[in-house]
């Protein structure tokens, strides 16, 4: 077993052949694959570009990927067909150059030199070039481990790209343990984008179609929410009164009608004025009125004070079942159980089954 310093001191040398101009991952390659390189100093805001070239081979690329089989088919009629048969070369402008050389030594058979560890921002690069070119069955057996090393981070704020990590390789449980708390948590600005808990935009690297159904499900639970709130508030607003607050006179009654108005005007009170305090009354607000997280509009709601009529004399009792709680809270549990949407639709979970085949 290498100890701490060798495999460190391994581990620069590594880095430095793969920032190389030119990495060769076999001797009589005929395909020269160039990417750009972005290095930021902490000197500068701009990155120092540079490009660097894979020397490969088109028969192990067309091998390694049902993409790349098609755009380097000696008898294709892609560009990158006609122009890595005339000139040897393409252009991969667009992709991580580390994750693309991870993909591509495997596909060499490179197996030691392959990374132990990969951080989030790798794992989340590599599985974009895996979606790209169709490549995760070639990563397969090295997956579990990269995941294991980073899964721990993916309910931190910033690590919302995890959501793509666990669609791409097929990590149905995962995915569907983060998609719920991005419906409760994520906030909105007022152009309807979601933000995290930290207030930056999310969904740069979503999978298709995740973005609507996280946002469509926030939108449904907050309608749910409001409509129980201002459902609770005309209860107050109509003739008829809510108070069912009993006093025992030989047997059991209810209270008269003056004392039972007396009520449900304070507990109304206290809904209104408590409702007022978290933005939604006087004006009565739609789903894309709130920008606001549903956990923090669900922790508001049932925080709400309610006052209630305290004991006449010593023979009487406070109005204690009268408090709009129960009811409330009693709503906001069916609509997590029952209404609330998990912010996953069937073709994520068709496409996730998919890929764990892979």
């Amino acid at each position: 077993m290498s100890s701490p310093v060798r495999k460190s001191a391994l581990s620069k040398i590594q880095d430095e052949q793969d920032d190389a101009l030119t990495v060769n991952l076999v001797d009589d390659g005929d395909l020269r694959i160039h990417v750009t390189r972005k290095k930021h100093l902490r000197t500068s805001d701009l990155p120092i570009v540079t490009q660097q070239t894979f020397l490969v081979s088109s028969a192990v690329m067309r091998i390694a990927s049902p993409v790349w089989r098609i755009m380097f088919d000696p008898q294709g009629h892609f560009m990158e067909s006609q122009r890595s048969l005339t000139h040897g070369d393409v252009d991969f402008p667009e992709d991580d150059p580390d994750a693309l050389l991870c993909i591509l030594r495997i596909a060499h058979l490179q197996f030691r030199k392959i990374p132990e560890t990969l951080d989030y921002a790798k794992l989340l690069n590599l599985a974009i070039i895996c979606d790209k070119y169709d490549t995760v069955a070639l990563v397969r057996p090295w997956v579990a481990k990269w995941e294991e090393q980073t899964k721990a981070l993916a309910w931190n704020t910033g690590c919302e790209g995890y959501l793509f990590i666990a669609w791409t390789f097929g990590d149905s449980p995962t995915y569907e343990k983060l998609a719920k708390p991005l419906v409760y948590d994520s906030t909105s600005d007022k152009a309807g984008r979601l933000l995290n808990c930290s207030g930056n935009l999310i969904g740069d690297n979503f999978p298709p179609a995740a973005f609507d159904t996280i946002l469509t499900a926030r939108r449904t639970t907050i309608a749910a929410l409001f409509d129980a709130c201002y459902k609770l508030v005309d209860s107050y607003l109509s003739d008829q009164l809510v108070c069912q607050h009993v006093e025992h006179w030989g047997s059991y009654h209810l209270v008269p009608e003056c004392v039972r108005k007396e009520c449900d005007t304070l507990v109304f009170g206290s809904l209104v004025k408590g409702m007022k305090g978290l933005g939604i009354w006087p004006t009565i607000l739609t789903s894309g009125d709130y920008h606001g997280s549903i956990s923090e509009l669900m922790k508001g709601l049932r925080s709400l004070p309610c006052f209630m009529l305290a004991a006449k004399n010593q023979s009487s009792r406070a109005h204690t079942c009268c408090s709009f709680m129960p009811r409330l809270d009693l709503e906001i549990k069916r609509i997590e159980e029952s209404i609330m949407p998990s912010g996953v639709d069937d073709s994520h979970r068709e496409h996730m089954r998919q890929q764990a085949q892979k």
